[in-house]
């Protein structure tokens, strides 16, 4: 019966969870859109050499999802 509580309790926090963030890309090469600075970011992280960018785009255009997988993979955000 626990098994069960369990599956339902999932589902409704499935349930409740935003469109966005449920399908919200969790690695660079999960990114569709600007390509160009998720580039930039795959060659920042393999070559370990950082500098100052800012990102820059309409609202709703991806600036954040690109910052926290690029925190992710560098193992810096505090989840």
């Amino acid at each position: 019966m626990r098994e069960y509580k369990n599956l339902s309790r999932l589902w409704t926090y499935s349930a409740r969870m935003l469109w966005s963030d449920k399908y919200r890309p969790t690695t660079l090469d999960d990114v569709t859109h600007n390509h160009a600075a998720a580039a930039v970011l795959k060659k920042m992280i393999r070559l370990k050499k950082f500098c100052h960018f800012i990102l820059r785009g309409a609202s709703g255009s991806g600036k954040r999802s690109l910052l926290r997988i690029f925190l992710n993979e560098l193992d810096m955000q505090d989840s």
